[in-house]
Parts: C-alpha cells; structure tokens; sequence
C-alpha cells in the first residue's frame, strides 16, 4: 500500500501473541519491539521501572492518568532507527487495537526522499495544521521586519530546523498513559508537557532562530503522535489540547504534567465518513488526525 497509512503487516509471533490476548481481558496488552520505556506512578512522579507490569501501568484515565509507556523510547538519541516502530498491542470492544510509535515513512513517504518543505506527505501537513492552529500567519504579519518575508519561506526554514534537529524522531515516540473503552468510544491518553513554551523558546535558540522568538504564542499545548489500527482503520493521531495531570517525571521534574487525551468511535459505533482526500487531514475537537480505511489484501 502506497502512502503515509500502511497496512500494519504481522509476523507469525505476533499473530501467536495476538491469538493469546484475545483470550484474556480486553486490558490485557503486549509490547512488540524491545525500545520502550515502562514508567511506573505514584501519584506525584512518574518514574523508569523496566520490571513494572505493562496491564497495571495502562489502567489511569483523564482525571488520574499515572504511569504510560514510551514507544521509540531511543528516538532523541543517536543511532535511532527510524525506519522501525515500537508497538503496543491489546483487545478493546472485541476488536485489535494497535498503537505505534511513527517511522520515516509515516512521516515522509515510501523511500523518505520527500523531506522538503512543501512536499505532500503527513510531515508537511502535521507542521502546517500546528502553525495554522496558533495563527501563524496573523502573528508572523505583526511583526516588524519578519512581516517583509512571506509566511511560506518563514515556515519553510522552521520545517527545515525542526527537521534537521530531530523534530520528527522527537514527536514520533508516545507516551501512552491508558486505553479505555467508554460507552462507544475509546479513549487514549497520552502524556506530554502541560505547556511548550520553555521547550520551543530553547529550540528557536539553539537553532539560531532567536528573531523569531518575538511571534511565538503562548500557551502551547500539542503532544507526540500515535499510529492507531482498530476496527479496519488505520490514523495517525495528535492533539492540540491538555489537562493537567497532577504529576512530573521524576528524572527532569518537567515532563508528563499535561495529560492529552485522544478518542476514537468505538467496535460498535457508526463509522465515521470518510474524508473527500484519502490523506485527508482533519481539525476535530483539538485532536488531528491522517485516517485512511484499511484495504483488503
């Protein structure tokens, strides 16, 4: 399959393991890959614990998220391998659900050779829809100077810094917090920082982009994306929108305060139409999101 959205192909042991998940508790979930991360909760820190129990870690919600797992856990180190994907695999309303970190070719496209700014892949329309959701353009024509330089070439020396320093390997590892079946719908949490502000002033920095630093908008809220398959779909997820979580890492003292929660039609739900593209990129309740209807084999 062509595209950004690929059919999400299993090996011989995961469908052994799969077949053993179905036959337990829809909480009963399985990591496939060896980079992760499994961070245990006490309520005020979350914490590394490689030794904690998976299904105990993914039973919080919006209101008490404690710990999650990390996928793509090596993803800001050197060496990663971006061209594999870490993936957590459960059962939820009777149907597989499997959630991934992000390859290169989820972000750029087969081959990885449409890494420029302007290319249509889901790199490019993931950074757009962010600029667009924090008034880009209004901002940028505010300011002295930077209202001489058009919108597209600023954006395009901020897609090429991102780039260049590892954005995309940084927002491709979730933090999955629980997966819940509520009523109709699922819900995923994922946890991240309540605000980016500090995060993105010291990334304009140290890529030499302190001039730009006069147009950034406060109050930053997005998470990391998540690949989900369920129920026949497959959709490449973020959202735009947090709740604190009442917690922080225990190692940096600043990360997983924000709680991002994420939801999905549930196995027993009415389908949600498709979009007129078939990489169609969709703005909904803070959350966006690349959705394409599995195909058949």
């Amino acid at each position: 399959m062509k595209g950004i959205i690929k059919k999400f192909l299993l090996t011989a042991s995961m469908v052994a393991g799969i077949s053993a998940i179905t036959s337990n508790a829809a909480s009963a979930f399985t990591l496939f890959g060896s980079d992760y991360l499994l961070y245990e909760s006490d309520g005020t820190n979350t914490f590394v614990n490689q030794s904690a129990d998976l299904n105990s870690i993914l039973i919080g919600n919006k209101i008490n998220p404690g710990g999650n797992v990390e996928l793509a856990a090596s993803s800001e180190q050197v060496g990663f391998d971006f061209s594999q994907a870490t993936s957590l695999i459960g059962e939820i309303g009777g149907k597989i659900i499997t959630l991934s970190s992000l390859t290169a070719t989820d972000w750029f496209g087969a081959g990885n050779t449409t890494t420029v700014y302007g290319a249509d892949n889901f790199a490019n329309r993931w950074f757009n829809s962010v600029l667009a959701a924090y008034n880009f353009d209004s901002l940028v024509s505010q300011i002295p100077m930077l209202n001489l330089l058009s919108p597209t070439s600023i954006k395009g020396t901020l897609f090429n810094s991102f780039l260049n320093s590892g954005g995309f390997q940084r927002a491709s590892d979730p933090n999955i917090s629980y997966v819940n079946h509520v009523g109709n719908e699922i819900a995923i949490g994922l946890a991240g920082h309540f605000n980016l502000d500090n995060q993105i002033s010291s990334f304009f920095q140290a890529n030499g982009l302190g001039a730009y630093t006069a147009f950034l908008p406060q109050n930053v809220q997005l998470s990391e994306v998540v690949k989900v398959n369920y129920n026949g779909e497959s959709a490449l997820l973020s959202s735009l929108s947090a709740t604190e979580s009442g917690q922080f890492e225990l190692g940096d003292g600043i990360s997983h305060n924000g709680n991002y929660e994420i939801k999905l039609a549930g196995a027993a739900s009415t389908s949600v139409p498709e979009p007129a593209s078939i990489f169609g990129l969709m703005v909904v309740g803070g959350i966006f999101a690349t959705r394409r209807k599995q195909q058949t084999a």
